[in-house]
C-alpha cells in the first residue's frame, strides 16, 4: 500500500514525527528489533509490531505567496520608511492612496506571488486528517518482499 505524495506517516502522530512518505518506509525503519533479528535490512527497528497503531495524515504546505506583504502592508511599510527618513517629521498620512490604487498595487504584486510560488516552496508543513492505522501482517509481508531479493 503506497501513499500519494501528500500522505505522511508517523509512529506516534505527534508534531515533528511525520518523517515518512510511505507506509513501507515507516515499517522498514521501525519494525522489529535488531536484538531479536526481526528488523529489516540494516535498520535497527524500534520495536514496531503487527497490530501496533501508527498514524497517517495529509501533508499541508502553505502557499509561499501568503508570506508576502499585501497592498495594505506595503503602504504601511512605505509610511514607516518615510517616517524614518530625513523628512520624517513632515510625513502626514503618506502614502495617501484610494481603493483603485490599492487594487492596482495588488495586481502589481501578482508577478511577485508567481515568483514566490516558483522559487520559494516551503519544505515545512502541517498535518491534517490524522487517522490511526493498525499495522497488519500483510503490510509487513509487503515490505519483506521489497527488501528481500
Amino acid at each position: 500500500m503506497e501513499a500519494p505524495t501528500n500522505e505522511k506517516w508517523s509512529i506516534n502522530g505527534e508534531n515533528g514525527t511525520w518523517d515518512y512518505s510511505t507506509l513501507t518506509d515507516l515499517i522498514r525503519d521501525n519494525y522489529g528489533t535488531a536484538a531479536d533479528g526481526t528488523s529489516f535490512g540494516s535498520g535497527l527497528g524500534n520495536g514496531l509490531a503487527i497490530g501496533d497503531t501508527i498514524y497517517r495524515g495529509t501533508e499541508c504546505k502553505d502557499d509561499p505567496a501568503g508570506f508576502l506583504p499585501d497592498a495594505n502592508q506595503i503602504t504601511e511599510i512605505m509610511c514607516d520608511n518615510a517616517l524614518s527618513s530625513d523628512a520624517g517629521e513632515w510625513v502626514d498620512g503618506y502614502p495617501s492612496v484610494d481603493k483603485p490604487a490599492l487594487i492596482d498595487l495588488e495586481a502589481a504584486l501578482e508577478p511577485l506571488k508567481a515568483w514566490a510560488r516558483k522559487y520559494c516552496q516551503p519544505d515545512f508543513f502541517t498535518i491534517k486528517d490524522i487517522t490511526p492505522y493498525a499495522v497488519t501482517a500483510e503490510d509487513v509481508r509487503n515490505v519483506d518482499r521489497q527488501v528481500t531479493p
